[in-house]
């Protein structure tokens, strides 16, 4: 029975993975025919490449200076749209579990503004200077753009990190 049980239940995951995996294919295709100057496809079952477009950030690293073990901190990395195409953002990945990015799923038509939010938890992280990356995927050439974070993470109940 206990056999059973697992086949039941691992039969039961890859069908949730599967539906996992095909469910970003409508809100793909929603956003191909809602871009403007025909940039989407010309029917619904191909998809054309998108146009490739610029991104312009602010400021690609940013240093949270010291701060203690335990501590979340966040900060936003601001961009404009400097090409003639729409950006799509498609991913936004960072290099560990501690650091979360939020990022505008929407197009930003050209000479629009947004924004990246990235939350860092320093838990775990005490007694180090601590450097994360986020590589942003869009339309862009290169497709992957770098953002980086640091902190100097200061132990519990040590004095501040000297480099």
């Amino acid at each position: 029975m206990n056999t059973l049980m697992k086949t039941f239940f691992l039969i039961c995951l890859l069908g949730i993975s599967l539906a996992a995996c095909n469910s970003g294919g409508e809100e793909k295709k929603a956003i191909y025919e809602n871009l403007e100057d025909g940039e989407g496809p010309a029917d619904s079952t191909a998809e054309k490449p998108l146009a490739v477009t610029q991104i312009t950030f602010e400021e690609k690293e940013h240093h949270f200076g010291t701060i203690d073990d335990g501590m979340v901190v966040s900060h936003t990395f601001k961009f404009k749209n400097t090409g003639n195409a729409p950006l799509l953002i498609s991913d936004a990945r960072p290099s560990c579990g501690c650091t979360v990015p939020s990022f505008p799923k929407e197009p930003i038509m050209p000479g629009a503004e947004s924004q990246i939010e990235v939350k860092y938890n320093s838990s775990g992280k005490g007694g180090r200077v601590d450097s994360k990356t986020v590589t942003v995927i869009a339309n862009t050439d290169p497709a992957d753009n770098v953002l980086v974070i640091k902190a100097d993470v200061k132990a519990k109940g040590a004095s501040p990190i000297k480099n």
